[in-house]
C-alpha cells in the first residue's frame, strides 16, 4: 500500500510559517521542493519542507 504524505497549500504554509509564499514557489521552481497539484492548486509535501528548514534535532516548524 502507497505511503501518504501530510501535504499543505503553498498560503497556508505560509501563513504558519512565516516564510513567503514568493519563497516557497521559488524553492519549488528551484526543484528543491517537490509539489503535488491537484486541480488548479499545488500542495506542498510538510516532511521535505520541514526537512529544508529544520537542523536534525530542532523542530522548530
Amino acid at each position: 500500500m502507497a505511503e501518504l504524505k501530510t501535504v499543505a497549500s503553498i498560503p497556508k504554509l505560509s501563513k504558519e510559517t512565516g516564510i513567503s509564499t514568493y519563497t516557497i514557489r521559488r524553492l519549488i521552481k528551484e526543484g528543491r521542493l517537490p509539489v503535488l497539484k491537484m486541480g488548479n492548486k499545488w500542495f506542498v509535501e510538510v516532511e521535505a519542507f520541514k526537512a529544508l528548514f529544520v537542523k536534525e534535532g530542532e523542530d522548530h516548524v
